[in-house]
């Protein structure tokens, strides 16, 4: 991109520097050939002309609008007037300099260009004509030459141009070709899991279902009923984990904190255990990896809650701070906690904390006097 752009600011540059040299000569000679702008109106009123001209094309090149093409004109006709007036000045150079110009304006169309210099060519060497032939022949040939590599320099920037825009939008296309293919695979796997791991969920729910109702049915003994009754709650929980799960996949909303409250409840109402769930500052819009990232926190915590501690409630906090945002899941025990498993089932405390990493965010975790804590501190910027 870099590489393929830089012909077009070295031609810039160019536009900027060299007509502003080619001006001063011709200006500078003109003063010491005869006759003088200083001895002849006509001579100082072309100069001039061709000075304010040749300054406007430098300060508006290199746009293409008339107000361009008009001062381009004018410096290759004063140049020419010039060559009339001043035989023995510079004003050969203005030519040039008005010629390179206009081809550069005229550089999609290679035979108005031809034609262009030509013209120039035989101009040129019909006011330089001393009966020569040969010193004609060399002059329209240095002129055609030096105007070629003009017009080739133009077609290769024009090109260098025109492939520097493919190469934007081949990146363009290749990056739209692998979000393409990102959500072709994500929209797979939410299938996937939506026909294997949503539909198993739903048929566990109807069995247990089946089986409370039979339990009740045969009088059974009402801490199997009980039982029941926990596992259809865990698995109409896990069905819906399971949909929200397949949302995220197809970029529907993430849960966040805003779910902390049902969570809470449906973990109170899962395991018989309390959990008081509070909130305290002024809600505000959170960045999705944070959203997420809290409420899978928060889930996991309880899980361990449920599977380590033998609790007898659990405190859950949700803070609005100044830049962060502040999570603490605190259980009570009477007895000693057990500190959660890493490597179980589970994302445990070390997935907990790498969630929180990979967003900036700090995850702390430890018994404290009457129980374990698991507190989780993000930042708020928009970047998480």
């Amino acid at each position: 991109m870099t590489e393929q752009g830089r012909p077009s600011q070295q031609l810039t540059r160019m536009l900027r520097v060299v007509p502003l040299v080619v001006i001063g000569i011709v200006t500078s000679v003109s003063f010491t050939a005869e006759p003088s702008p200083t001895s002849s109106p006509a001579v100082l009123l072309v100069l001039l002309t061709f000075v304010l001209s040749g300054l406007g094309v430098v300060l508006r090149a290199p746009r293409r609008d008339p107000l361009e093409w008009g001062l381009v004109v004018a410096v290759i006709a004063t140049a020419f007037v010039l060559m009339w007036l001043q035989p023995e000045g510079a004003s050969v150079a203005g030519v040039f300099f008005g010629v390179s110009f206009l081809i550069l304006l005229l550089r999609q169309r290679l035979v108005v260009s031809v034609v262009l210099i030509g013209v120039v060519a035989i101009a040129i060497a019909a006011g330089s004509w001393d009966g020569s032939l040969s010193a004609v022949l060399l002059t329209v040939l240095t002129i055609v030459s030096f105007f070629g590599v003009l017009v080739l320099a133009g077609q290769l920037t024009a090109a260098n141009e025109r492939t520097a825009q493919l190469i934007r939008e081949l990146e363009d296309r290749r990056d739209d070709d692998v979000r393409a293919a990102e959500l072709a695979e994500r929209s797979r796997l939410a299938r996937e899991m939506h026909d294997i791991l949503a539909h198993s969920l739903s048929g566990l729910t109807l069995q247990l279902e089946g089986a409370r109702l039979l339990a009740e049915r045969q009088d059974t003994d009402p801490r199997i009923v009980a039982a029941v009754e926990r596992a259809q709650t865990m698995a109409r929980g896990g069905l819906e984990e399971a949909r929200h799960a397949i949302g995220l996949l197809r970029d529907e909303v993430m849960p966040g904190p805003d779910e902390l409250s049902t969570l809470a409840t449906r973990f109170s109402d899962t395991h018989g255990i309390s959990c008081a769930f509070t909130t305290t500052g002024e809600p505000r819009s959170l960045p999705p990896g944070a959203r997420l990232a809290i409420y899978r926190v928060a889930q996991e915590a309880l899980t361990n809650v449920a599977k380590h501690a033998a609790a007898e409630r659990v405190d859950m906090t949700f803070t609005y701070a100044v830049a962060v945002v502040r999570l603490v899941v605190e259980d009570v025990s009477s007895r000693r906690p057990q500190r959660p498993d890493n490597t179980g089932g589970g994302y445990g405390l070390s997935g907990m904390r790498e969630r929180a990493e990979l967003i900036g965010g700090t995850l702390s975790a430890g018994t404290t006097a009457v129980g374990f804590r698991v507190a989780l501190e993000l930042p708020t910027t928009e970047n998480v």
